[in-house]
């Protein structure tokens, strides 16, 4: 319980400082060389770690760890009607946009234990004009909090870093998500979104939408698979996609 209760702390102070990550880099004013945190200090790391504190150590923070704690526990428990609580997914998704001439991979991991998850995602987006392909990969990583607020129904928040792996430069990304599972948890509605952007000079970087309907396909006492198919819309810096996406899901718990 005492353990859970730091990870829990140590968790959302994570979610708190995120947003200092991208304020580290580098800039040149001038001749002086000063940093964005030096710049920004309502996001500079002392400031985060006091803002840290004082959410973890107010009344509020306390009590909110102490309710995921305890709903930590009772997930924990019912493993056996939601074995979710405690494994891992494994998604090769793609999707393509026929008016866009976009072809994109998204393959993603996810593992989940009680309330707690984390998840990265590659997209690779790769767009063919005129026999020539110009191509784009970012990589987003999230420390998600799942609330599970029925058996079937889980609403997903989180926050974290995307890389944009050819400029090779982090901001913090935001995420949301709301899964509902029908049918014995046959089928599969799900709604997430992503949003992204630059604090420095408060220009948007990257913001998703994405609409899921999963069907299982195969079940073990161990594990079980969907296929996915829906619509998803994608905006990185100034270009806009909208496509189709399939893929699979696969969970091992």
């Amino acid at each position: 319980m005492k353990i859970f209760t730091v990870i829990i702390g140590l968790f959302i102070c994570m979610l708190t400082h995120a947003q200092a990550v991208e304020q580290e880099e580098e800039i040149n004013i001038g001749e002086v060389n000063q940093t964005k945190t030096e710049l920004s200090d309502p996001y500079c790391s002392d400031g985060c770690a006091e803002a840290c504190v004082e959410v973890c150590c107010s009344e509020g923070g306390i009590f909110v760890i102490g309710a995921l704690v305890i709903h930590h526990e009772d997930l924990m428990d019912s493993r056996e009607e939601l074995p979710m609580v405690l494994s891992a997914d494994i998604m090769p998704h793609f999707s393509f946009s026929p008016p866009n001439g976009s072809f994109s991979m998204m393959p993603r991991v996810r593992g989940s234990w009680g309330v707690l998850s984390t998840d990265l995602k590659m997209n690779y987006l790769n767009e063919f004009h005129d026999f020539s392909a110009e191509s784009q990969m970012t990589i987003h990583w999230q420390m998600v909090v799942s609330t599970w607020i029925e058996k079937q129904a889980n609403i997903r928040f989180g926050t974290g870093l995307l890389y944009d792996h050819f400029e090779a430069v982090s901001y913090n990304e935001h995420y949301l998500a709301f899964e509902l599972y029908l049918h014995d948890f046959n089928y599969k509605i799900s709604l997430d979104g992503r949003y992204c952007a630059n604090y420095y000079d408060l220009s948007d970087v990257y913001s998703e939408v994405n609409f899921g309907f999963s069907y299982k396909i195969m079940e073990s006492p161990n594990s079980f698979g969907y296929v996915t198919f829906g619509a998803l819309y994608q905006k990185i810096y100034e270009k806009e996609v909208a496509g189709i996406q399939l893929g699979l899901t696969f969970n091992v718990h």
